[in-house]
This record gives structure tokens, sequence and C-alpha cells, in this order.
């Protein structure tokens, strides 16, 4: 049933019921994944949580559509 939302063409026609329903269907998804991935984030500000925002956000998007639990370990570079 995801399938039919993501493969719309046109997403501007998505009424706000369907896009909660859309949103329910990523959170079980989310929930019910297994299988992790562990990626380490190292780097010279990673002490701020806005530093590495659209990395992390990334990471985040591809390892749900990749069906995988995103296990983020962040280092400061100093510390390594």
């Amino acid at each position: 049933m995801l399938s039919i939302f993501l493969n719309k063409n046109n997403y501007k026609d998505l009424d706000f019921v369907s896009f909660n329903i859309l949103m329910l269907l990523l959170l079980r998804r989310h929930e019910r994944l297994t299988n992790e991935t562990t990626i380490a984030l190292v780097g010279k500000y990673t002490q701020f949580e806005d530093s590495y925002a659209s990395v992390t956000k990334a990471l985040r998007h591809a390892a749900l559509a990749a069906e995988r639990k995103l296990v983020l370990k962040v280092f400061l570079f100093w510390t390594l």
C-alpha cells in the first residue's frame, strides 16, 4: 500500500488524510526494522547538534530506504 503513495507522480494532490496514512505507514515500517547498520560520523563540530544535521538526515533517509535501522555513532575527531 505504501508503494501506491510513493509512486504517485503528483504529490501536490495528496490530501490531509492520505498524508497521515502515508506517515503512519512509514512509521510502522520504521518500527519493524531489525537489521542494523552502524555508521561512525567523525567531525570537528559534532558536539553541536545542528552541525551535521543534513548529513544525519540523509543517512536516516538512506537507511529507511534500504530497510535498515541506523545506529549512528558520533565522535569528535581529536578523541580518536
